[in-house]
């Protein structure tokens, strides 16, 4: 109650809510076109890589070192190629795989300065999934069952045999002797580093594309899309892919797309202007969104998802790029109604990292949002502009801790409340 009563008296609290995605890159406003992003990765929460092609079909890396706020490109080439997937193998050292546009041809690219120089691998079939499980072992597959694995950290690669002539979308090594491909109807398997893959026939339908994810040794997932029906399933597997049960009760929403479980539980989909979560181990999923709370969807297609860790998480598609410190959750949130008003002010993201939007109605009157520390100092003040109703704050230079803001107009302070800021 003490609390309350040092800050302000409240007529009443409406209900609030804001994403949890946050949409952080876009290319310039003055470009035409955007650039299509299939891949990313992070080694750890301010460096990451995202790679696709252009506009002009020319395959294209980005690059970040701070969270994702800012980007510059540091590989692209003027032949036609699309990147479909990159990995690291350690801080410094990435790699990533993709396939002709308009041709047959496979190319893997290699970087050991993260990102400064790069090297070009071409191959005679299209790639479009690559995997290092420790420095030095990688493994990339592609069409009509194509599958190269090297051992002196992409300087050579090796083709190995494939049981079944198919386009191989994924794979996955949980180690250097066990991995996982996909492909068409069927999963491959091999437990001395595709020395032998053994095909396991999932179904009879023919599927178009697939996903794999396994977040542990004891359970892994597959997401597939067929290609007679359109509709999307997923398997489960607990014998580290010996066998596969379809997961029943697929919802209709989901859309052929990434796919990533951070724990046994817990994963997500992208798809088409969406990403699903599920905490069930896939018997429910629920709908995400990104940007401010009117926005209430991704922009595009999400065409790939990686998470660092339980909460923190990564997204890409067309021109954009994504962000989660809490796992995608969608927080509701009291907001404070100023008296004598009919519209509510918005602080968000809450907690936040680099930047803040703050809405206001629209002729509030002159005022200020204000943030302080928790012992009432002022450490940021702003100016709001009458007719304006949004101020956009940068917060970059305040220490990671618990601040208390204030929006006051006409000298009079209309709402306070707790502000985190992460790092």
């Amino acid at each position: 109650m003490k609390k309350h009563l040092l800050f302000f008296i409240l007529l009443f609290c409406a209900r609030a809510s804001y994403s949890q995605w946050e949409t952080v890159y876009y290319p310039s406003s003055a470009s035409s076109t955007l650039p299509q992003l299939y891949a990313v990765e992070f080694t750890d929460m301010d460096h990451g890589m995202a790679a696709g092609h252009d506009d002009n079909l020319y395959p294209i890396v980005i690059r970040t070192a701070d969270h994702g706020n800012t980007w510059d490109t540091v590989f692209s080439i003027n032949e036609s190629f699309g990147l479909r997937s990159i990995t690291f193998s350690d801080s410094t050292t990435a790699f990533a795989a993709g396939d002709g546009i308009g041709s047959n041809a496979g190319i893997i690219i290699r970087t050991l300065d993260y990102g400064m120089t790069w090297d070009t691998t071409l191959f005679s079939s299209k790639l479009f999934s690559i995997s290092f499980p420790s420095p030095g072992t990688g493994y990339a597959v592609g069409a009509d069952g194509f599958i190269l694995k090297t051992t002196d950290n992409g300087i050579t690669w090796n083709s190995q045999a494939c049981p079944v002539s198919v386009a191989l979308s994924d794979v996955c090594f949980l180690n250097d002797s066990l991995g996982i491909a996909c492909g068409g109807s069927y999963i491959l398997r091999t437990t001395n580093g595709g020395l032998h893959w053994d095909s396991i026939h999932v179904s009879t339908p023919v599927f178009y594309s697939g996903k794999i994810s396994f977040p542990s040794m004891s359970r892994g997932y597959y997401f597939v899309n067929e290609l007679s029906t359109g509709e999307n399933h997923i398997y489960t597997t607990t014998d580290l892919g010996l066998t596969w049960t379809l997961q029943p009760g697929m919802p209709s929403f989901l859309t052929e797309g990434s796919l990533l479980f951070t724990n046994d539980s817990t994963g997500y989909i992208g798809g088409i202007f969406d990403i699903s979560k599920t905490t069930d181990r896939g018997v429910t999923w629920t709908h995400q969104s990104s940007g401010p709370p009117s926005s209430g969807s991704f922009h595009d297609a999400v065409t790939d998802i990686f998470f660092l860790d339980e909460q923190h998480g990564f997204a890409v598609g067309l021109g954009q790029f994504y962000r989660t410190d809490n796992g995608g959750e969608i927080i509701p949130v009291s907001v404070p109604v100023i008296a004598g008003k009919d519209r509510e002010v918005l602080v968000y993201p809450n907690p936040g990292k680099y930047n803040l939007q703050v809405k206001y109605p629209a002729g509030m009157g002159c005022g200020e949002f204000i943030i302080y520390s928790l012992t009432g100092n002022a450490v940021k003040r702003y100016p709001l502009t009458e007719d304006k109703g949004e101020l956009s704050v940068d917060v970059s230079g305040l220490s990671a801790g618990m601040y208390l803001y204030a929006v006051r107009s006409n000298g009079k302070e209309e709402k306070k409340s707790k502000l985190i800021i992460l790092r």
